[in-house]
């Protein structure tokens, strides 16, 4: 079982969580929000350095034919872009916790509005490469194939689904 679809989805809920939280708190100034939406931060932070691990593990695994190489290629370095900007926001955030500058906090939002954008597309460019491209999926039918001759199905053809 490849670990980097268990691990990836963590960081991208946590991440948009916090832009949620981080925008309702420009909307309606509230200490306690910006600290959810730090601590959502932090963790979603946590979490892509999980999924770059795993995802660096799953490419050096993966058989690959040359447009689902050039797509990983792709997906990594949005994904390399994501990790640097979050943690300097990050950073950012972490400093500026007793700052009330009203600009500031709107430059921080949409700058962190943008960089879930560049995530979002890495994601769908993800998704794509194991939906469309079949990347690291077993062909279901040697799969089927295997489940139709096997002794547990006392060797009689499944029924398939149409």
């Amino acid at each position: 079982m490849p670990l980097h679809p268990s691990f990836v989805h963590f960081p991208i809920v946590l991440l948009i969580l916090a832009g949620i939280i981080y925008l309702l708190d420009l909307i309606l100034p509230n200490k306690k929000l910006g600290t959810i939406g730090f601590y959502l931060h932090v963790g979603g932070m946590l979490g892509i350095i999980a999924a770059i691990l795993t995802g660096d593990y799953a490419e050096n695994n993966l058989v690959q034919t040359r447009e689902i190489h050039d797509m990983i290629e792709t997906h990594e370095q949005l994904g390399m872009l994501s990790a640097y900007a979050f943690g300097i926001l990050g950073v950012w955030a972490y400093l500026r916790q007793k700052s009330n500058i009203v600009l500031e906090k709107i430059v921080f939002v949409v700058m962190f509005l943008g960089i879930i954008g560049v995530l979002s597309f890495t994601s769908h460019l993800g998704g794509r490469m194991v939906f469309e491209k079949g990347a690291g999926v077993v062909p279901m039918e040697p799969v089927l194939e295997l489940q139709r001759n096997s002794p547990a199905n006392g060797g009689h053809p499944l029924e398939e689904v149409e």
